[in-house]
Parts: structure tokens; sequence; C-alpha cells
């Protein structure tokens, strides 16, 4: 179970640096529309071409992660569900666990039990 929980953990880290580079990628490509929109406007508009192809780029980019960011959530529930069916069987087999270690010390109990009263009938027929 703690592999699981370590894999989780790296599943995690992972998300929380894509969402960073995510959010990066976003506001990169927010500033290049305003950009882009400002040069638009303008008289003079060298290099519109240039950052028209910059800004699809950054978009691109901000697409791919967002995909990488929705496959690691898929990835990351996965991984819950696997470590929430182990703790379940832990779980389970604890109980088991407790339930057969009560079970073999009533049966130690009853053969003490039936060994003191052999010896106590053995003493009671000695006597007679």
């Amino acid at each position: 179970m703690e592999t699981e929980a370590l894999e989780l953990g790296k599943l995690l880290q992972k998300k929380s640096d894509l969402d960073k580079e995510l959010v990066q990628s976003q506001q990169k490509y927010m500033n290049g529309v305003n950009d882009l929109n400002r040069l638009r406007k303008s008289a003079l508009r060298q290099n519109l071409l240039v950052l028209e192809k910059s800004v699809d780029y950054t978009r691109e980019t901000w697409v791919e992660l967002f995909k990488k960011s929705q496959l690691l959530d898929k990835k990351i529930d996965a991984q819950r569900d696997i470590l929430q069916k182990n703790r379940i069987k832990l779980r389970e087999v604890e109980k088991l666990e407790e339930k057969y270690e009560l079970e073999f010390h009533q049966y130690i109990e009853k053969i003490e039990q039936n060994k003191s009263d052999d010896l106590s009938l053995l003493k009671k027929y000695q006597k007679l």
C-alpha cells in the first residue's frame, strides 16, 4: 500500500508542476494575444506574421499542456481508487487477523481447561 501512496504522491507533484506550467503558458498566450491586438491596431504592422505564429505556437503549447493535465487527472483518480481499494482490503485482513487471533486464544484456553479438568479427574481417581 505504501507503493501506491508514494505513486499517488508523485502523480500529485507532477500535477502541481504541470498546473504551474499551464498557468504560465496561459499567461504567455494572453500576453501574446494582447500584444497582437495592439500591433493590429497600430499603424506599424511590422512583424505581425511572426507574432501571429508565436501566439499560435503558444496556444498549441497551452492546449498540449491542458491535455496532459486532463490525462494526469485521470491517472490520479485511478491511483486514488487503487489506494482506496487497498485500504479496504487491509481493513478486511486486519479484521480477519483479529478474529483468528481471538479464536486461537479461545482454542488454547479450551485446551488448557481440558488439561486442567483431566488433571483434576486424575488426582481424584488417584485418591480413591
